[in-house]
């Protein structure tokens, strides 16, 4: 091989060159030519280390092996002959190398040629000094390096716009087109997709506990994990949040795509440690397959998030197939979800009051506030038929702010009718609860109603006050500051825990009514009203008993000095011109 780099040393083998240096290939036959242009380059301030070649093939050779930042390239080398050949051979074998093509003085519209092939710039023998020659080497140097740049951005960009900045997983729009791309194929090959949605169970409690830069830790490990377990032919992708999809292709519905479900989970569910904490990861998945349950990817996502929504609706770590009884139970719930914003905006609900009674005095102590709706078609319908859907969808939150002010406008109405200003009890949900501006909107419209803060007593659920434990201590002591009356509903049947009765400024705790169902004749109920009667004795707090139907649930209760009664022996929920009898002195 005649190559040669200076100094004496052979160019095969050698290090690369110093920091800041470029290495420099010159492929030229001719000595005289050689000689000028290695004493030219010798005059520049830059550090060039030169090799050199006398054979296209060296070169193609030399390049292969070295790190070069630039080619000087004679298109005339023999026995290649007179043309581009040489040139194209160049950059097939070195594709990233910046090339200066160096032709004869007759010879400048081939360089030219030359320069709209692919390279970055010519020179011409003869035309030249060490100033123009430099300049030509550096700038070519300099643009190869500023068309890298650009390229990579334009790599870097066209990723961002396919994938997810933070997993590396493709987004939604890559994953739908990936979709369309497999589905036809699918179809023609009798082919079946799986695809697998899911979302990790708890996420929110991580964000907040730990922060989210230990929630992005997390969802990159799931990523991580994903792409690791996945074959070339399957696909991942994060939707948002913490929302994954799989599309896994050859999967058969039962007991195979159930297989990669579990795999799934057992991935999901290995142990990881972010932030210093050892964390055990859950999700539910929504399994659709196609064709059977979608025809396009539009179909077969929205397939597969019912399907997630239901496996959550189960508990933790849960699979679950979609089925049209699932499509027809989600149709069913955007239906009523839109009918309740439309009963709200027409002003369909309407609140019932239900006595609240001394349990020896058998007087009215409290009215409860109870939410109906009339419905056009359906007709009057308790809360339990609507409520979970209002608290799914959000609306809870315009609709108790509703119940709030109506309940505290009819607590007016009565006092201005020179009736009894009894307290009025309304349900807070946990989604009010959390609401930021919760305390300043009671507030709000207390002074509206002109309405003592004692004559309010609102009714929480453990499960309400347990979903964000330190926010709910805050509110519920600002609420309580104010003198507003704190009650804890369906108590029994969820934590029960004493330090839960300590944290909270609660008033009253009230015995669910599915323990009162079955007093007096059932031991274990009657065991279990006496103890948390006692219990909350002990700490100061009154009860209250919901549910009462007899009067033998009622004298039961009242041997175990429960303090105050609710439930349909006295009266059931009444609209409210009729519960105005309740409120007039007796024998008036």
């Amino acid at each position: 091989m005649n190559s040669s780099f200076d100094g004496g040393e052979t160019a095969i083998g050698m290090p690369p060159p110093a920091s800041g240096s470029i290495n420099v290939l010159v492929v030229e036959d001719n000595a005289a030519d050689l000689k000028q242009i290695k004493g030219m380059l010798a005059e520049a301030a830059q550090d060039f280390q030169i090799f050199t070649a006398s054979k296209v093939e060296d070169a193609l050779s030399l390049m292969q092996d070295l790190p070069f930042g630039v080619v000087l390239l004679d298109l005339s080398l023999p026995p290649e002959g007179h043309g581009l050949d040489t040139l194209r051979r160049a950059q097939v074998a070195a594709s990233a190398i910046p090339i200066v093509v160096m032709t004869a003085k007759h010879d400048e519209k081939l360089a030219l040629l030359a320069v709209r092939a692919g390279a970055q710039d010519y020179l011409v023998k003869g035309k030249w000094d060490a100033q123009l020659l430099i300049r030509t080497v550096l700038y070519a140097v300099e643009r190869h390096r500023m068309l890298m740049e650009l390229q990579e951005a334009r790599r870097h960009q066209q990723f961002l716009a396919s994938h997810d900045s933070l997993t590396g997983l493709s987004n939604r729009a890559a994953f739908e087109e990936a979709l369309l791309r497999v589905l036809p194929y699918a179809q023609r090959h009798g082919k079946r997709i799986g695809l697998f949605y899911f979302d990790l169970d708890g996420f929110k409690a991580i964000n907040d506990g730990l922060g989210h830069s230990a929630g992005d830790e997390v969802l990159k490990t799931v990523a991580t994990r994903l792409e690791a377990s996945l074959r070339k032919s399957d696909l991942a992708a994060r939707l948002g949040g913490d929302e994954f999809v799989v599309m896994i292709q050859d999967v058969e519905r039962g007991e195979n795509a159930a297989k990669c479900a579990q795999r799934l989970l057992g991935l999901l569910s290995e142990q990881l440690r972010v932030a210093g904490q050892a964390l055990q990861l859950s999700a539910s998945i929504g399994i659709a397959i196609f064709p059977e349950d979608g025809a396009d990817p539009e179909q077969l996502m929205q397939a597969a998030d019912i399907a997630m929504y239901q496996a959550k609706s189960r508990g933790k770590n849960q699979y679950e197939f979609f089925s049209k009884d699932l499509s027809e139970k989600a149709s069913d719930k955007l239906r009523l979800e839109s009918s309740l914003l439309r009963a709200l905006g027409n002003q369909e609900f309407l609140l019932h009051y239900q006595p609240i009674v001394c349990a020896t005095t058998e007087r009215l102590v409290r009215a409860e506030a109870l939410l109906r709706w009339h419905d056009p078609e359906a007709g009057l319908l308790n809360a339990g038929k609507f409520v979970p859907a209002a608290e799914e969808s959000g609306l809870i939150v315009p609709i108790g702010d509703w119940v709030l002010r109506r309940a505290c406008g009819q607590w007016r109405a009565w006092r201005s009718q020179g009736l009894e200003a009894v307290p009025i009890s309304v349900n807070l949900s946990a989604r009010q609860l959390l609401n930021e501006s919760v305390v300043e909107s009671i507030a709000h419209v207390l002074a509206e109603a002109e309405m003592a803060p004692a004559c309010l007593e609102l009714e929480l659920t453990e499960t309400a006050i347990m979903l964000e434990f330190e926010q709910s201590v805050g509110v519920l002591k600002e609420l309580h500051a104010l003198g507003i009356r704190l009650s804890l509903d369906d108590f029994g049947t969820a934590y029960s825990s004493l330090s839960l009765l300590q944290a909270f400024p609660i008033d009253r705790v009230k015995i669910d009514r599915s323990f009162v169902s079955k007093l007096p004749g059932n031991p274990d109920s009657v065991a279990l009203t006496a103890a948390i009667i006692a219990l909350t004795h002990t700490l100061g707090l009154q009860v209250v008993a919901e549910g009462v139907e007899t009067r033998e649930q009622l004298e039961a209760l009242v041997q175990q000095e429960c303090d105050e009664i609710q439930g349909h022996f006295f009266s059931p929920a009444l609209p409210p011109e009729e519960f105005t009898r309740w409120l007039r002195p007796r024998g008036a």
